[in-house]
């Protein structure tokens, strides 16, 4: 039997988005514990911040009453869904910074384009680890509560 393209609304839910979306941290943050070395492993973990913004955001923007089609309309665009998430009043759960915010920004430039997944010659704009981290880290512990009625499951993911 072929698997639709279509989600599920009794099977998509914030609780699950978030929980994938928690997974992607994890690995991310696995990955990117490596970048003193020789050769990090740097995309890898870029692409699974990526992963996890957008699956956390989303996460959110179906708490907040939004449906499988509006939030698929929205993409893979990490842009498009923080300023969606803002609209929905984003900013009583995470608290993100200015630096945080541009973090997630830059990464739109390759991850939205696939640019992380797939190679490329030449060269392109990514965001410091560090900040992306950090933005990820406070969308997975403002989202929790939220998501699934549990508060600091960062603890456990980690």
């Amino acid at each position: 039997m072929l698997q639709s393209n279509v989600m599920n609304p009794e099977r998509s839910t914030p609780q699950g988005f978030w929980h994938r979306s928690s997974e992607y941290f994890v690995a991310a943050r696995c990955v990117g514990v490596h970048l003193a070395q020789e050769r990090p492993a740097q995309q890898p973990a870029l692409n699974y911040y990526g992963i996890s913004i957008e699956l956390g955001l989303k996460a959110f923007l179906l708490k907040r009453g939004k449906t499988l089609s509006q939030i698929r309309s929205a993409g893979h665009s990490l842009t498009n869904l923080l300023k969606l998430a803002r609209l929905h009043k984003l900013g009583r759960e995470v608290k993100l910074d200015k630096y945080k915010e541009a973090a997630i920004r830059s990464l739109e430039i390759t991850y939205a384009s696939n640019k992380l997944r797939y190679v490329e010659i030449g060269t392109t704009s990514v965001p410091m680890l560090l900040y992306l981290s950090r933005a990820d880290e406070e969308i997975f512990a403002g989202l929790d509560k939220l998501c699934t009625g549990k508060q600091d499951s960062l603890k456990d993911a980690l």
